[in-house]
C-alpha cells in the first residue's frame, strides 16, 4: 500500500512539473499533451489563428476601403490599439503574439490595467481601445476561429468629463501667436478652423474648394456631409475661418 501511495505521489509530482514547464513557456497545454509528455509520445503541435494576425488582416481590409467605407483616421486608431496590444503581450507574456485559444477574461482585465498604469492612458480612452479589441474578437467568433468571445463579459464604461471652452481672449492669443515652426502654425490653423466652423478634424480634412459656395448675399458657406452621420451640413464661413482658408 505504501509503495502504491509513493508511486502515485511521484507520478503526481512529475505531471505537475510537466504542466509547470508548459506554463513557464506560455504555451497552451491540454491533458493529452501532458500525458504524451509523461509517456514519451511525440507532442502534437498546436496551430491556430493568433490575435495580432487577426488585427493585421482586419487593419489591411479597412485600409483598402479608405475613401469608401472608412476614413484614414479609423485605420490610424486600429493601428494604435494594435501596437498597444502588441506591447502588452510582450510585457505580460514575454512573446511576440498570442493564440486566440489562449485568451481569457484575465487578458482583457490586465490589459486595462496596462493601458492605465504603464501607458498612462485615461479611463475613457482606455475603454475606446478595449471596445475595438472586443470587435476584433467578435470577428474571430463570426469566422469560427474561436468558439466564444472571452472578452464578452467585460463591460466598457465611460466617465463624464467637464470640458471647458476657450474664451475670446484665449482664441485671440492663440491666433496672434507667432510660431517659428511651419508645422505648428498649420496645426494651430486647423484647430482654429474647427473652432470657427464646428467641424471635427476628420470632416475639415475632407474639405475641398468645391465645398465652398458663395450665395446671393455674397456670404460664403461650406456645404458638405458629416462623416459619421452623413447629414448635410451647411456652415457659414466667419471672416476668421475664411482668412485661414485664404492663407
Amino acid at each position: 500500500m505504501r509503495i502504491t501511495n509513493r508511486y502515485i505521489t511521484e507520478v503526481s509530482n512529475e505531471l505537475f512539473e510537466i504542466y509547470t514547464a508548459f506554463n513557464r513557456k506560455g504555451e497552451i497545454v491540454s491533458a493529452d499533451e501532458i500525458k504524451n509528455k509523461f509517456t514519451g509520445q511525440p507532442l502534437i503541435e498546436i496551430t491556430g489563428k493568433s490575435l495580432l494576425e487577426i488585427f493585421d488582416e482586419h487593419n489591411q481590409e479597412i485600409e483598402n476601403l479608405v475613401g469608401r467605407d472608412y476614413v484614414k483616421a479609423t485605420v490610424t486608431k486600429y493601428k494604435t490599439i494594435r501596437s498597444k496590444v502588441s506591447a502588452f503581450i510582450i510585457t505580460k507574456y514575454k512573446k511576440p503574439d498570442i493564440l486566440l485559444e489562449e485568451l481569457d477574461f484575465t487578458f482583457i482585465s490586465q490589459f486595462e490595467k496596462f493601458l492605465k498604469i504603464q501607458e498612462g492612458i485615461e479611463h475613457n480612452t482606455a475603454m475606446s481601445y478595449i471596445k475595438r479589441l472586443k470587435r476584433i474578437l467578435s470577428i474571430a467568433v463570426n469566422n469560427k476561429w474561436i468558439a466564444h468571445n472571452p472578452f464578452l463579459a467585460f463591460k466598457c464604461t465611460t466617465r463624464k468629463i467637464a470640458r471647458s471652452h476657450l474664451s475670446e481672449l484665449e482664441l485671440s492669443v492663440l491666433t496672434s501667436k507667432d510660431f517659428k515652426i511651419k508645422r505648428l502654425e498649420e496645426v494651430r490653423d486647423c484647430f482654429l478652423f474647427s473652432c470657427y466652423t464646428g467641424y471635427a478634424f476628420v470632416d475639415a480634412q475632407k474639405l475641398t474648394p468645391e465645398n465652398v459656395h458663395q450665395r446671393n448675399d455674397n456670404e460664403y458657406w461650406i456645404e458638405t456631409n458629416r462623416t459619421k452621420t452623413e447629414i448635410v451640413a451647411n456652415v457659414p464661413l466667419l471672416p476668421q475661418a475664411l482668412a485661414i482658408i485664404k492663407k
